[in-house]
């Protein structure tokens, strides 16, 4: 990776972790869902970590995976326990999510590379989802990573990758939202602008409701 292509995607990520930050005490819900993700995030820190994650709300409810709720523990820490922390880093996941795409559309020519990487971090209701303080928020980030190493793999024809490919991919089970997503990419190696863009589309819309009741 050159020095421009990673000054390039640290202005990336800059610009969409700005867009995303600004007011977000003001435009970050805090209802039900981010609750109990607070609380779980509470009993981790206090040395009480768990296998499973908290249980999702309902009749029906099922655990989640755990991963999620571990990674939110640096930035809670780091702000001593202000609720805050919960959305920014939510923010900092999808921020990340907009320099993978800067990365992995580069074979598409800079103009398409950069088209597609604004599309992403100044669409609104990827700015707004992108606030939301939930396990969601890894889809893109986990997708965009699976996505990467497997059309690596195809047009190198080297399996050097095949074991970082399965660890991505298995992490990405912490998370149900990627499960379609997920199983879709297999067969979608990244070859022309419109296969990629119907990657980026299909994973990176949200399969649940904006904002969580």
């Amino acid at each position: 990776m050159t020095k421009r292509t990673i000054f390039f995607a640290c202005l990336v990520f800059l610009f969409a972790f700005l867009v995303r930050a600004i007011a977000i005490d003001n435009r970050a819900p805090f209802d039900w869902d981010q609750n109990r993700d607070l609380e779980e995030v509470i009993k981790i820190r206090g040395g009480e970590g768990s296998l499973l994650g908290p249980i999702v709300k309902g009749a029906g409810g099922f655990y989640l995976g755990p991963l999620y709720y571990y990674l939110l523990v640096p930035s809670f820490t780091l702000m001593k326990g202000n609720p805050s922390a919960l959305p920014l880093t939510s923010v900092i996941f999808d921020s990340l999510a907009a320099v993978l795409i800067f990365l992995v559309f580069k074979q598409l020519g800079w103009v398409r590379q950069t088209l597609i990487t604004l599309f992403y971090i100044l669409s609104w209701h990827l700015i707004e989802a992108s606030r939301i303080s939930w396990n969601v928020a890894l889809s893109p980030l986990f997708i965009i990573s699976v996505m990467a190493v497997l059309n690596n793999i195809i047009a190198s024809r080297s399996a050097k990758n095949l074991y970082l490919w399965g660890f991505l991919f298995g992490l990405s089970f912490h998370n149900p939202s990627s499960y379609p997503s997920t199983f879709q990419e297999i067969c979608l190696p990244l070859k022309s602008l419109c296969p990629g863009l119907l990657f980026f589309l299909g994973s990176t819309y949200p399969s649940h409701r904006l904002r969580p009741q």
